[in-house]
């Protein structure tokens, strides 16, 4: 079976998914609950932290939940949409911004109290966003769409690329920025996304996430248990390999080392020069993010959140499905 991108993938997947599986992960099934605010048929894409206390998760259907200390409550925001939000991408505790299907951007500038429509012009799905200050992002889609904002979205304009791969993610810093996709597409611009210029991932499956901690140092989370790694920038990408079959979907830092989730439940940390494996217990998980060296957010299908206060040691399932 191939996969293009990975919320087509987690799509075709979710469909099948009936049946609850229990927490893992130093299986401690503690934490606040969500009771009234997360089912069991919601699908969860995406996670940001802002600072060391506010998350906001996303995903199906239109849910947008946000946290103001850390994961321990929560509240539900009205995005005033039903379709599937695919990823969210905060400058500070106000102003942030969510993609999705059709086409379909959000933009708060008041913490989520209200979410406000932009029009992208692209009616294909956005698969990620990110921005670098409140003006300034890019959105990455369906079919080689890269588009840019130097207003904060009140306009976008199409950055233009060779080929048509679909896009799964984007990742800047400050002007640099990288992009990758199916068939082990990447791209990578120094001039805001002006020119971009092809790299060699050294892979032919798709890539589904990538992220930069500077400007020389960066992870991929690609088909197939494969994770990328360069440290030049992506002049050269090293191929590892996890020593799993899962596709991998997400990819977060805690104090500089890479963390990565995907299908099965898998979760794997860096350790020394591989990387240790865990197993949440539910079927899929497509994102993670850290706020401080304790306290990270995973998120992924079923309803599932998990939460850890130790560093990762044990993941704790906030109950409310």
């Amino acid at each position: 079976m191939s996969c293009h991108n990975r919320w087509s993938f987690i799509f075709l997947v979710s469909l099948a998914v009936v049946v609850l599986t229990p927490p893992a992960i130093g299986a401690d099934p503690g934490g606040k609950s969500l009771a009234g605010l997360v089912t069991a048929r919601d699908k969860f894409y995406d996670v940001a932290f802002v600072g060391e206390e506010r998350v906001w998760v996303v995903g199906y259907p239109g849910k947008i939940l946000h946290s103001p200390d850390g994961g321990k409550t929560w509240k539900l925001q009205n995005s005033g949409v039903n379709e599937a939000l695919f990823a969210v991408s905060f400058v500070d505790a106000l102003h942030g911004w969510i993609v999705g299907r059709l086409g379909m951007i959000l933009r708060t500038d008041n913490g989520g109290d209200t979410w406000q429509t932009q029009d992208s012009g692209i009616q294909e799905p956005l698969f990620d966003v990110f921005f670098i200050n409140g003006n300034e992002g890019w959105v990455v889609g369906y079919f080689g769409t890269i588009i840019h904002t130097q207003d904060g979205g009140k306009s976008w304009e199409r950055q233009e690329i060779e080929g048509d791969a679909s896009l799964n993610a984007v990742s800047f810093v400050g002007q640099e920025g990288w992009v990758a996709g199916e068939f082990g597409y990447l791209l990578h611009t120094v001039d805001g996304g002006e020119n971009w210029i092809k790299q060699e991932s050294r892979v032919e499956t798709t890539i589904f996430d990538i992220a930069f901690i500077n400007s020389t140092n960066g992870w991929a989370a690609v088909s197939k248990g494969v994770i990328l790694q360069t440290g030049d920038g992506g002049e050269n990408w090293e191929v590892n390999e996890s020593g799993r079959e899962d596709h991998l979907l997400g990819i977060s830092f805690r104090e500089g080392e890479p963390w990565l989730v995907g299908m099965n439940g898998t979760v794997l940390r860096s350790e020394g020069e591989g990387y240790k494996y865990h197993s949440s217990g539910v079927s899929w998980l497509s994102g993670i993010s850290f706020s401080s060296p304790e306290v990270g957010i995973i998120v992924g299908g079923e309803g599932t959140i998990l939460r850890t206060e130790d560093g990762g040691v044990t993941w704790k399932i906030i109950e409310g499905r």
